[in-house]
């Protein structure tokens, strides 16, 4: 009967650890995905950084040629 018990105590707490290991590998994985959209949004404001000279060029040599 106290080998049951100890059994079921040892596989009790064998499933906790199983639970905190899962939902610790869950909370890297959601850092991860929150560094990476981070990135991208680094890279469209980039690309947007970018875009905003080539654009105001554009238009002075529009008003340029027009005037």
């Amino acid at each position: 009967m106290e080998e049951e018990e100890q059994a079921n105590e040892e596989e009790e707490f064998k499933s906790e650890e199983e639970e905190e290991q899962a939902s610790e590998e869950e909370e890297e994985a959601n850092k991860g995905e929150e560094k990476v959209q981070e990135g991208e949004e680094k890279v469209q404001e980039g690309e947007q950084d970018n875009l905003a000279p080539s654009l105001r060029t554009r238009c002075e040599q529009q008003s340029l040629t027009m005037s």
